[in-house]
């Protein structure tokens, strides 16, 4: 189980105090050091994330941990407390992985992070290092030391530019679903409020990518669900290529081991006990009542229509 880090409120007040001080240096978002570059699977949800997640998971060159709904608000934080010392700075930001819900799934002890964090000389102190030290030790609880890292945590999508100012230059995996299918697949699931809900989620991602890969082109790739699991070793392939590393025969049996997923005991994600098959593409033709489609129709038929989404 993961140990929260407890952040004394008298400690927080006090130097919020200090931040105020005009002279204090700034903890960096990045330093020199920070070479390494992860990368993040994105996407609207019900576009198949999980699915790819698991199939990269299955090679021991690449760990990817269950979502987390952190990285855009710790850069809030940081924006706030950037100017703090770095053992203090290092109780908040932890403190954002730790008390969200979903972060149980990772199985951490964050106070083993705080411990080897707190230990970092000043040169190598910045907001990146705190991130990649704890990608880094949940590739070491999954015994895949040395692993590449990445992020799949679709609501990432929304906040791109955001996550690039944390993140040293990642590389991006797009994965685009035909919307109807997404909407019915968000409804089932019961994952939105309404239809509408399900509608903007799936164009508001597809907005948010296009107008993020057009000034990051050669670090997006963009990949169709229905290739995916129609042909799923050459798009893994592909994938492999962008990430540099070798494709595994292993990644083609994706329900292997899919309890170690940690998120996989959602409902939402049962399918991932089953082997990859193509019974979900089109679904949004029988589960979606004539007026459900209307509304579709009236709300994403411009993005279906550019995506080629027409049948």
């Amino acid at each position: 189980m993961n140990k929260g880090i407890n952040v004394n409120p008298l400690i927080i007040l006090y130097n919020r105090l200090r931040i105020l001080n005009p002279f204090r240096k700034s903890i960096p978002l990045k330093t020199a050091k920070d070479t390494y570059q992860p990368f993040l699977i994105i996407g609207s949800g019900r576009s198949g994330t999980t699915l790819l997640r698991s199939m990269l998971n299955q090679s021991n060159e690449v760990e990817i941990p269950p979502e987390s709904f952190v990285l855009p608000r710790i850069l809030k934080r940081y924006k706030v407390y950037n100017k703090l010392p770095w053992n203090d700075f290092l109780k908040i930001i932890l403190g954002e992985f730790s008390t969200h819900p979903q972060f149980q799934y990772w199985n951490l002890n964050l106070t083993n992070t705080f411990a080897e964090l707190a230990g970092v000389p000043k040169s190598e102190q910045s907001l990146f290092k705190i991130i990649d030290t704890l990608y880094t030790s949940y590739t070491t609880f999954k015994n895949k030391p040395g692993a590449k890292w990445g992020d799949k945590t679709p609501l990432n999508t929304y906040h791109l530019t955001l996550i690039d100012k944390i993140v040293n230059k990642p590389k991006y995996i797009n994965i685009i679903r035909d919307g109807r299918d997404v909407v019915a697949s968000y409804l089932k699931a019961d994952l939105a409020e309404n239809i509408d809900d399900a509608c903007n989620r799936w164009r508001d991602a597809i907005i948010a990518v296009q107008q993020f890969e057009k000034r990051n082109s050669n670090r997006v790739l963009s990949i169709r669900y229905e290739a995916l699991v129609t042909n799923p070793e050459n798009e893994l392939r592909k994938v492999c290529d962008f990430l540099e590393v070798e494709f595994e025969n292993n990644m083609l049996q994706n329900n292997r081991n899919s309890e170690a997923l940690g998120d996989s005991v959602y409902s939402h994600h049962e399918n991932l006990k089953k082997p990859i098959d193509t019974s979900s593409i089109g679904k949004w033709k029988s589960n979606l009542s004539t007026d459900q489609m209307t509304k579709v129709d009236t709300l994403i038929s411009t993005e279906l229509k550019k995506l080629g989404y027409t049948d």
